[in-house]
């Protein structure tokens, strides 16, 4: 096995490794793009194969006409929208070979995804880490500031990017294998036999690091059908973070799992043990996710600043330097590793969240120093933890660990080594202290637990009052089967068929030739939202039915009258039970609400916590300001509705007009919804829409 470091060397490696399979490729990920380019600069001009990643799949299958390759992406959330290839599914269905099977991975509960990254092939070589096959993830390992090959696609640079991947062969491979399998018949609802090959399509590029060693694999998976919960990953953590003796050496994109957390608190309040060094990025770097994931990570932060009695704590951020010593961006971390000692390594999916601790799907593989190997093994992990620190420190693996021998401490050679060469900075300790400030519950931000009936309830009510009046549950309960009853209905049966966008387009013409047409579409759009009626599939039959730019406003007036109406009901059927049964939590949520409610709607606007009418009922039920209500759902929906209405537009005259007229309209709409998307991000942050002093004083 062997750790394959940076986009740069595991994309290589990939490439490398996909044209000697013979018969599968499995490759499962948070996110595809099929114009990635895998290769760059020199290894670009020498290589035979296209660059891109859908080309490369189809001359891999084109070349041996036994291999098959399926991909499996996670099915994801309105909020990453413009952060994806537009409608990946039909574009790397258009753009590959038929041996080439793509599918969506919607297999989880309300508000999860699929985070799992890993390729398999031929059950006999794996990667699997924290890269996607995306944008924004190829760079080299000196992550130098203005390097011309780290843009994306379309020709847009962006900052430095760090990660890493396994690369193992053997038992490993067909275990990941197996899980491949059994995602993709949850999926799918068919089976995909083991390959029949004694191929091993080991990277000719990647010399081993390790062989003839035990790796284990653990895993997170929720409690949803048939999926039992599975905790192995925060186990696993937990475990080793426990047994630390000397060090403890993080690098992680987001640190806000308050379990993991509380036990590297628990590490440092000892008076002899570990020290513990963390590398996360300067910032997140979404404008949803500094103003969440930030602040709950400034959180543990300080808490950890708190608990350093004994001076053992380090925490920093990479920057990239030039050749001349200058310092340039931040680099994005987006690691997931945990080194404990020189005694144990873990590299996966899972980042430190609650939601990678019980959410979402993940996977990561660990290394322990054990058995007749040990002290190879111990000397390989030191190696890697030295040869990363080189890499942030701009030194060598040589000075590193010469640094930690002569000094007896990661902390310490750390210090010195950047002090010679930058490279690493410490967080600012006042800064941490003055943005953790959090803009909606973290019940919503970072999930722990799927979302269900109540428990949309309890993250917005968390009572401490027992529920004794049965009156009042009856009421609450027939309103939830009520909901949960509607729901499944136009999920399950033939009713859906009745929005089928193909079905409305048959009544195009019929729309266009009467003017009162609108008023009873919007009239029927609000109904229909009310009643359950999937909003995502009445957004894309009103573009069909009156175009793009008509559809949208259509719709989106439909989605605020049923928005209003929901709300209203909520407030009229639900709000004085909840306020019986959770009395002071109820009060303790108003004044909450009343002074960040327009940002918690317009955030679970965009992630899928609850179906539309349930969101709109719980927020009547308190008291939340109708107008900041109102506000917050505009600004959340617009964006992903006019995307949508693009996308079904641009669908239909494709089939009916494969014209590059059409093709060049819909980018221009295209263009245009990502400039409503930004213009809604900066009319979030805009003073004004939020309560005044004076009002937050009258909640």
């Amino acid at each position: 096995m062997s750790l394959l470091i940076d986009g740069e060397t595991y994309y290589a490696a990939f490439v490398d490794a996909l044209l000697q399979a013979e018969r599968c490729v499995y490759i499962a990920g948070w996110d595809f793009q099929s114009r990635l380019r895998l290769l760059r600069g020199e290894a670009a001009d020498r290589s035979d194969v296209s660059v891109e990643l859908a080309e490369a799949l189809n001359h891999a299958v084109r070349r041996n006409p036994d291999l098959h390759i399926y991909l499996l992406a996670w099915d994801y959330a309105t909020i990453y929208l413009f952060e994806r290839e537009f409608l990946p599914a039909i574009r790397l269905d258009w753009k590959t070979d038929p041996r080439v099977h793509f599918q969506m991975d919607a297999y989880h509960p309300l508000g999860a995804s699929h985070h799992q990254k890993i390729v398999v092939l031929d059950d006999a070589v794996a990667f699997c880490g924290g890269l996607d096959l995306s944008i924004w993830r190829w760079d080299t390992r000196e992550h130098r500031p203005d390097d011309p090959r780290r843009v994306t696609p379309d020709g847009e640079a962006y900052r430095p990017f760090h990660d890493m991947q396994w690369a193992l062969e053997g038992a490993p491979a067909r275990a990941l294998g197996d899980l491949f399998r059994e995602r993709w018949k949850r999926a799918t609802g068919a089976s995909l036999s083991e390959p029949a090959t004694d191929n091993r399509p080991w990277p000719r590029s990647v010399k081993p690091d390790l062989e003839n060693v035990s790796v284990a694999l653990s895993r997170t998976c929720p409690d949803y059908k048939d999926c039992v919960e599975t905790r192995e990953i925060q186990n696993l953590h937990l475990d080793a973070v426990a047994a630390a003796e000397s060090s403890i050496y993080i690098e992680n994109q987001y640190l806000t799992s308050s379990i993991i957390g509380d036990a590297l608190v628990e590490s440092l309040r000892r008076e002899t043990g570990p020290e513990i060094v963390i590398l996360l990025p300067s910032d997140s770097g979404g404008w949803l996710e500094e103003s969440t994931m930030d602040a709950l990570r400034n959180r543990i932060f300080a808490k950890l600043l708190q608990a350093d009695e004994h001076g053992r704590l380090g925490l920093y951020y990479p920057v990239s330097v030039d050749e001349n010593g200058r310092h340039g961006e931040t680099i994005k971390i987006h690691a997931k590793l945990l080194i404990v000692d020189d005694r144990f390594i873990s590299v996966g999916s899972p980042n430190l969240t609650n939601r990678s601790m019980g959410l979402d799907t993940e996977v990561s593989l660990s290394l322990e120093a054990a058995g007749k190997n040990q002290d190879v093994i111990a000397a390989q992990i030191a190696r890697y933890r030295a040869d990363l620190l080189a890499e942030h420190l701009k030194s060598d693996i040589e000075m590193v660990q010469a640094a930690i021998a002569e000094t007896g401490s990661v902390l310490q050679a750390i210090e010195r080594l950047r002090g010679e060469s930058g490279g690493l900075e410490p967080f600012d300790e006042a800064s941490i202290r003055e943005n953790s400030t959090l803009i909606a519950p973290e019940e919503i931000i970072d999930p722990e637990k799927p979302a269900s009936a109540d428990r949309v309830l309890t993250q917005f009510h968390k009572s401490q009052k027992s529920m004794s009046k049965t009156s009042q549950i009856m009421k609450l309960v027939g309103v939830a089967a009520a909901c949960v009853i509607l729901f499944l209905l136009w999920r399950f049966t033939g009713l859906s068929e009745y929005i089928d966008p193909r079905r409305i387009a048959e009544y195009r013409d019929y729309a266009a030739d009467h003017t009162w047409a609108p008023a009873v579409w919007t009239g029927l759009f609000s109904l229909a939202a009310f009643l359950m009626v999937p909003v995502t599939a009445l957004i894309a039959s009103s573009a069909v039915l009156f175009g793009p730019v008509e559809g949208f406003v259509y719709a989106l007036a439909g989605s605020l009258i049923a928005a209003a109406v929901s709300f209203v009901a909520g407030s009229l059927i639900m709000s004085d039970s909840l306020h019986r049964l959770f009395g002071g939590a109820m009060d303790r949520v108003n004044r909450a609400l009343s002074r960040r409610g327009m940002w918690v709607v317009a955030i679970v606007r965009v992630v899928p916590v609850a179906p539309f009418a349930v969101i709109n009922m719980v927020a009547g039920a308190t008291k939340l300001r109708f107008r900041y209500f109102m506000f917050g759902t505009l600004i959340g929906m617009a964006p992903g509705a006019f995307a949508v209405s693009v996308a079904s537009e641009s669908v239909v005259k494709a089939a009916q007009d494969p014209s590059v007229v059409n093709a060049l309209v819909a980018v221009v709409v295209l263009a245009v919804a990502v400039g409503g998307f930004y213009l809604a991000r900066r009319f979030i942050k805009l003073p004004g829409l939020g309560p005044s002093s004076e009002e937050t004083q009258d909640a």
